[in-house]
């Protein structure tokens, strides 16, 4: 067996922590992946892993592996270990919102959790179920316009555009009433705003590398 040929649970480990790392960050850089990999596991060399990489099967993921010459122009070829997780939604259908998070990631350093606390993520449905999640999600259900199961599912969508946007309230107003929360009464509307800046502040964003608002500042 070739020396960069990776035990099977390794391989299948990896797969999480590329999973996860997709989920928390939205973009994450390969070395610091592996740097997290090895931190947390028995140490694999920086060759292992770039073979692991290449030969990764990603039919079936909601992600790539870009270097930022395929993404900036007049920029010169990275080195394979210098190349990015990014999620699907960041670049496709456009990529805007990949150089929001890009450039806004360079000021900060990463979150990374405890193992099993990271390897959750790997789970592309998981995120942290906040008291200011939740306080959002039970205003909702006591609207009498909503089921719970869509209660449920705005709470969870306004959630995940938490994690991509950087708290603009005229784009969150119109998520939600595009998503059927109705905002004409000003208590109601008051009382969604101040809760979802609450769930916004408290939030792993994409753009503070996995920290919350909160947390950076």
């Amino acid at each position: 067996m070739s020396k960069y040929i990776l035990p099977k649970e390794t391989a299948k480990l990896l797969y999480k922590y590329f999973d996860a790392a997709q989920n928390l960050y939205g973009i994450a850089p390969l070395n610091k992946l592996l740097e997290i990999y090895n931190n947390q596991n028995q140490p694999i060399t920086e060759e292992q892993f770039l073979k692991f990489v290449d030969n990764m099967d990603l039919s079936n993921k909601f992600y790539d592996i870009i270097g930022v010459d395929e993404m900036y122009e007049d920029v010169p070829p990275v080195k394979p270990i210098n190349r990015d997780i990014v999620a699907e939604y960041l670049y496709y259908p456009n990529t805007e919102t990949y150089y929001k998070v890009k450039e806004n990631q360079r000021i900060f350093s990463f979150y990374v959790p405890k193992k099993e606390k990271f390897l959750k993520y790997a789970d592309e449905f998981y995120f942290e179920k906040t008291l200011e999640f939740i306080s959002l999600r039970a205003f909702l259900r006591n609207q009498k316009y909503l089921t719970k199961e869509k209660a449920d599912e705005i709470a969870g969508e306004l959630q995940f555009v938490a994690r991509i946007e950087n708290g603009n309230p005229d784009f969150i107003i119109q998520c939600a009433e595009s998503m059927g929360v109705n905002l004409d009464n000003l208590n109601i509307y008051q009382e969604f705003v101040d809760l979802f800046i609450d769930v916004d502040n408290n939030t792993r964003k994409h753009i503070y590398c996995g920290h919350t608002h909160n947390e950076v500042f």
